[in-house]
């Protein structure tokens, strides 16, 4: 029912603006008549301008360092909404209220937090591992993030490795990550690390070695494991620039930032028995975006700990788990959970320019985002 009050919207302006052009012909006022001429022109670049936002994509400035070296704080980017076809939450959101408020209409459907579902326009494709999407917080902030995990697959991260399917997730030469190296004859590490021009500093110094530190994408660490007196390197915990605690802490398991899982990332339809360990990990996702969870989530707030199974749930929605390139510094699902798919804008897919220190950088133009 939506989709045909979008299609009447669509030819009641045509025809009203057919109808617009014809009544300027005859006009014999030539001021008049330039005047409205100017008016349809407008308008319909007004009107073209909404539907390129709406059904093909969107421009999108980066504005953290959560995604280097892959996006940079300053990059514009555009944002492809064909890639998992548009979402339409926001115009029918709006659209709605006005059709509701004239008693015309009642198709939408509301969560248990009082919003409406999102509906996506026949999607191409699902989001798959290692797309950078843009999608909506419940705070109405855009967020960009690479996506880890889709739904159904099993994610462990262990001292800030990521397994995806019992399988090591390496990602692209990119990502980065916080590390500690220690080396000996650190003249001859310092003369490398400048050629290469990677970034560390010096952290404690022994009798016959040196420890450093820093953030490394696969491809530096590549480089400098091939470095003869390099002893061990490793990730360092201590880099970590988010101090903030993890989603879930399921039965006091000393999850952090690092460290979590494994757990499974929720699949529409499929059903769980609710237990003291896993209700931690959905608990937020049941509150939030699950329709018609009340009961479970007043159950699940008053249960034994030694009860193996409460009540089963029904996921309404498939999720993601997104995290940021520069793993240090990015508020990621590894902090606010698992994200619904169909809150998700688009793909980002060309870095247009970059705008830095107020001037325009052409040096990544049209560049493809992967």
């Amino acid at each position: 029912m939506n989709l045909m009050w979008l299609g009447f919207s669509i030819v009641l302006f045509i025809n009203l603006l057919y109808f617009l052009i014809r009544r300027s012909n005859r006009i014999s006022n030539r001021y008049f008549r330039l005047i409205l001429n100017y008016v349809i022109i407008l308008s319909s670049l007004y009107f073209a301008s909404i539907f390129f936002r709406i059904f093909i994509g969107q421009v999108f400035i980066v504005s953290s360092k959560s995604m280097e070296n892959t996006l940079y704080q300053g990059d514009v980017i555009f944002v492809s909404k064909l890639s998992y076809g548009p979402l339409l939450s926001d115009f029918n959101i709006r659209f709605h209220e006005i059709l509701n408020q004239l008693k015309l209409t009642h198709t939408f459907n509301k969560n248990k937090n009082d919003s409406y579902e999102p509906i996506r326009l026949s999607p191409k494709k699902h989001v798959q591992q290692g797309d950078i999407v843009v999608f909506k917080q419940p705070s109405d902030q855009f967020v960009i993030k690479r996506c880890i995990a889709t739904s159904g697959n099993q994610l462990w991260i262990k001292q800030g490795n990521l397994y995806v399917n019992h399988q090591p997730y390496i990602g692209p030469q990119t990502i980065k990550f916080p590390k500690q190296l220690i080396v000996k004859n650190n003249r001859e590490f310092e003369k490398l690390i400048d050629s290469l021009n990677i970034p560390l500093f010096v952290g404690n110094e022994f009798n016959d070695s040196v420890m450093y530190h820093g953030f490394l994408t696969n491809e530096s660490i590549s480089k400098l494991s091939k470095f003869p007196n390099l002893i061990n390197i490793s990730n360092d915990s201590k880099l970590m620039m988010i101090r903030e605690n993890p989603f879930a802490n399921p039965l006091d398991f000393d999850w952090d930032l690092s460290n979590m899982g494994p757990f499974r990332v929720p699949q529409k339809g499929e059903t769980i028995n609710l237990n003291p360990f896993n209700l931690e990990i959905y608990k937020n996702i049941l509150d939030v975006y699950e329709l018609n969870q009340d009961d479970a989530s007043q159950s699940v707030d008053s249960i034994d700990d030694k009860q193996k199974r409460i009540l089963e749930s029904t996921f309404s929605n498939d999720y993601l788990f997104l995290m940021g390139d520069h793993r240090s510094l990015s508020r990621d699902s590894r902090i606010t959970g698992f994200v619904p798919e169909n809150k998700v804008l688009g793909k980002a897919t060309v870095i247009l320019f970059s705008y830095v220190n107020g001037r325009i950088d052409r040096s990544s133009f049209l560049r493809k985002v992967d």
